[in-house]
């Protein structure tokens, strides 16, 4: 799933060298974009919209694109004339075996492109670059670099009495990243089409720095009336994604699976997921999922943990006791499925055994048994009932 090709083959948009293993943007898939007019601030009123060949993702307000648009073309990420701050999303990279990462924009004003001085909102022409770590908020702007001390903007003329005069090529830059998940954004507004930007490239250079298979935005567990533990989870983006393996430890440590769920291959659309935990321990479970790409490969991500407490296995009940004909048993809840039920003598030998039915309540006739002590065992939905009990 980690998409690793060699620098040569430009045919192929987020190459990712097979020799270093780091994360290289070219824009080399031409067309892919918005190529049409919106009407309106969602993509979704937007023409001419063309997703399907790359793992990046559009934000922002786009109703100011008509016909110039944002889309790739000759090896770069056209903006021109957007109007309102639309923005490109990085796929989530996996830097976890990274002691540090960085990574760097390359973005040009191409000749004949003027970003005009400004300071009336909605007219200012800048370019922001942001990024996340482990799927926190994203950072604020990195700095401007563009010789605009008053800029909120990485690249702006605003607050400063001066213009942009292309060609300008820029390269903000940021070091020493910590985490396991990096995700980076380029947000540009710019207000005519005599005022392009080409975002050329991204980089981050160290090695093992890859796309990580699926975009996990929420894992959540939680207890289902006291028998189960519910699984629910959320991806934004998965690539190659051909199952997600469950998988549950009592330590947080040592996990084994309990099951599989199949992925959506490749998509750009958020998915949601369940997994129901039918037979959760008593006590802290801990989870997490395994992705496996198509080709073995896979990805462990975040564990989380539930505290389950089962009904209390002493909490059945009995009478009379003693007993002389029939046995009334009861439990506290309705069991869901039959369950094994037997009676044992003082030396552990089976004197009745029986299924007992899905309910709550059981009347066992006990007049063939002997006058002695016994022990009731009920296991029902992973849970052991024990109760002693005087056979008159």
């Amino acid at each position: 799933m980690k998409k690793l090709t060699i620098l040569m083959m430009a045919s192929m948009l987020f190459p990712l060298t097979e020799m270093t293993g780091q994360y290289l943007e070219t824009f080399d898939v031409a067309e892919q974009g918005i190529g049409g007019s919106c009407y309106g601030p969602d993509i979704s009123t937007c023409t001419g919209v063309a997703l399907e060949e790359v793992t990046w993702t559009l934000s922002g307000n786009f109703s100011g694109i008509e016909t110039e648009g944002l889309i790739t073309t000759n090896g770069y990420l056209l903006f021109n004339d957007v109007d309102e701050a639309v923005c490109w999303n990085s796929p989530t990279l996996d830097i976890s075996s990274v002691a540090t990462s960085s990574f760097t924009v390359t973005f040009t004003l191409p000749s004949g492109t003027i970003w005009d001085y400004s300071t009336t909102p909605g007219s200012i022409d800048f370019m922001d670059v942001h990024y996340a770590v482990d799927g926190g908020a994203f950072s604020a702007p990195i700095a401007n670099i563009s010789g605009c001390p008053g800029s909120n903007h990485t690249i702006s003329a605003s607050s400063c009495a001066f213009t942009l005069d292309g060609p300008l090529t820029y390269t903000p830059s940021v070091s020493g990243i910590i985490g396991n998940t990096l995700n980076i954004r380029v947000c540009v507004d710019n207000n005519s089409a005599q005022e392009e930007a080409q975002l050329e490239l991204v980089s981050a250079p160290e090695a093992n720095t890859t796309i990580l298979p699926i975009e996990l935005t929420q894992f959540s567990a939680k207890p289902i009336q006291n028998k189960h533990i519910q699984l629910n989870w959320q991806t934004a983006t998965e690539l190659n994604n051909d199952y997600i393996a469950i998988q549950r430890s009592t330590n947080g440590q040592h996990f084994r699976e309990i099951g599989r769920v199949g992925g959506q291959g490749t998509t750009e659309q958020t998915h949601d997921y369940q997994f129901l935990d039918r037979h959760p321990l008593p006590g802290l479970n801990y989870y997490r999922l395994r992705q496996v790409d198509f080709n073995g490969a896979s990805t462990i991500h975040r564990v989380i943990s539930v505290e389950f407490n089962p009904p209390n296995p002493m909490d059945i009940q009995i009478a009379p006791n003693p007993v002389e004909d029939v046995l009334e048993i009861s439990v506290q809840q309705e069991l869901a499925e039959a369950a094994q039920f037997a009676i044992f003598d003082m030396n552990g030998k089976v004197a009745l055994s029986t299924i007992w039915p899905a309910s709550r309540r059981q009347t066992i006739a006990l007049n063939n048994l002997p006058t002695g002590i016994y022990f009731l065992r009920l296991i029902a939905e992973n849970i052991v009932y024990n109760r002693p009990f005087v056979k008159k």
